[in-house]
């Protein structure tokens, strides 16, 4: 759960990860692992916790954003091709 302001760089990142896990079950399976493994080692510490997730959000999100681009290119292409 988190709060942010909507619309903001925080608001799209969740966003744009959560998306990217429901396209990609393999990623969201690697997330769900990488969870569970995390959650025992750092049972006692919520912080160490989220921090270790820290790396892997990123990657995903750069990713998602990397995939959206070249998604949004390939749109601009599509619609000057004649039909």
């Amino acid at each position: 759960l988190h709060i942010t302001e909507y619309g903001s760089a925080f608001w799209n990142e969740k966003l744009l990860f959560r998306d990217f896990l429901r396209l990609h079950t393999d990623t969201a399976a690697e997330y769900f692992a990488l969870k569970r493994s995390l959650a025992a080692q750092h049972a006692a510490n919520r912080t160490a916790y989220t921090d270790a997730k820290g790396s892997y959000i990123r990657s995903v999100v750069n990713r998602a954003r990397s995939t959206a681009v070249a998604s949004s290119n390939n749109a601009r292409v599509e619609r000057h091709l004649p039909k």
